[in-house]
């Protein structure tokens, strides 16, 4: 019998979201309702409208970030920020990160892609996420 891994973060790596060095990448996605982050195995990953903008992997006690820069190949005038090193470096970066997104989209659509990330962000997020919020929380659930 094999047992399924863990999926989920080390209380480590929670922590340097909530309130640590990683904070800055998650009060970005908190500030931006384009961006939807996922929790993997001790890694996070940020996507926009379905792609991956970043991911965060924890390699023993440091973090590495990473951004696919092939999205920067659908313009020519285009060039990708230097590698930033830090969180809020990164965080500061999702704009230019977004932008060639955009261009990339443009020339190569990921519309199911897209799709499935704007119904997870209104499942979530949306009118009916928060009336049954709301109906637990009154219901004292």
């Amino acid at each position: 019998m094999s047992i399924a891994p863990r999926r989920g973060l080390s209380p480590e790596f929670f922590s340097a979201l909530q309130s640590g060095e990683l904070a800055p990448i998650v009060e970005r996605v908190r500030a931006d309702r384009t961006l939807c982050l996922e929790i993997r195995e001790d890694s996070i990953n940020v996507y926009y409208r379905g792609g991956s903008l970043l991911k965060v992997e924890r390699a023993g006690s440091k973090y590495m970030f990473g951004f696919d820069h092939n999205y920067f190949n659908a313009s020519p005038t285009l060039t990708p920020p230097p590698s930033p090193v830090d969180a809020p470096t990164w965080a500061d970066a999702v704009p230019a990160f977004k932008n060639a997104m955009d261009l990339f989209f443009g020339r190569v659509p990921k519309d199911e892609r897209e799709i499935q990330q704007h119904l997870l962000r209104d499942n979530n997020f949306g009118g009916v996420a928060r009336s049954i919020v709301g109906k637990c929380a009154d219901a004292g659930g």
